[in-house]
């Protein structure tokens, strides 16, 4: 197992609904690397169920990831996604700053639809862009990308002009990688957009848009991005195989009838990640 691709994945863990962990570690484990996973919660369900139970994990992290650094691995990516408190995010800032030869990927889950989650302080914004100066990639959506930079949220479809605007203000907080999601320029278009900082070049993916927006998308999409970077392909081949496969997935999950918040049926297709 020393010699496989490893990727820490720190996030909640759901039990029902396809999010978070529960996406992150089969889709890592087809496109052949280890995920290491790091909760952050434990959930029956995601909050989007009618009930659900709920265990913080904050005060167990520290110890957790300072044992695993004295297991002495190396670990190819860190990747974080939903972060429930100041606490945690400054546990995974450290932890981030002591692997620097780690590449770090973090999805800064924050809010959307022009709206900031509840569970989100004003100090959690500021320790989130913290987090964000220290990222090799980012994968915010408009939302997110509007809480980063302070500006006023422009709505999900905007124009490609103000988009890169938006993706290259992002850059300058520090990552070298920003991959802006879910922008909507009409009602059957989804464009997800990487601005790579080093070579000032902009890299866009169009997809027909579902009918339905699924919970948990979001995740399927990072981790996508996680595992292809990891092994070695290019920004724009991976911006095109996330894309992609959330758009089968969910167009095999709607004829299905399935309540929403059950997300889409990736199983069905995980085989074509594979290679």
């Amino acid at each position: 197992m020393e010699g496989s691709k490893k990727i820490i994945c720190i996030n909640d863990l759901s039990g029902m609904g396809k999010c978070s962990l529960t996406v992150a570690i089969p889709i890592l484990s087809v496109m052949g690397i280890q995920s290491v996973a790091v909760p952050t919660a434990i959930l029956s369900a995601h909050t989007g169920f009618p009930n659900y139970s709920f265990f913080d994990f904050t005060d167990y992290m520290p110890d957790y990831l300072k044992n695993l650094s004295k297991l002495n691995m190396n670990f190819d990516m860190i990747y974080s996604g939903f972060l429930g408190s100041e606490n945690q995010i400054e546990i995974v800032l450290d932890f981030v700053r002591q692997n620097k030869e780690s590449q770090f990927l973090c999805d800064p889950v924050m809010g959307d639809n022009g709206e900031i989650y509840s569970t989100y302080t004003d100090k959690m914004c500021q320790e989130m862009k913290e987090l964000v100066k220290n990222a090799d990639i980012i994968t915010p959506n408009i939302t997110e990308a509007s809480i980063l930079t302070g500006i006023e949220y422009p709505g999900e479809n905007i124009s490609i002009e103000k988009a890169k605007e938006l993706a290259k203000l992002l850059s300058s907080l520090g990552p070298k990688t920003v991959i802006l999601t879910g922008i909507e320029p009409d009602e059957k278009t989804i464009i997800n957009m990487a601005y790579k900082k080093e070579t000032d070049d902009y890299i866009i993916c169009k997809t027909n848009r579902s009918r339905i927006d699924y919970p948990g998308t979001g995740d399927i999409f990072a981790s996508i991005i996680a595992g292809s970077l990891t092994n070695g392909e290019d920004i724009s081949k991976a911006l095109r195989k996330a894309s992609d496969f959330i758009k089968e997935a969910s167009d095999i999950t709607i004829p299905v009838g399935s309540p929403k918040y059950c997300g889409i049926m990736f199983e069905k297709i995980l085989d074509k990640l594979k290679g």
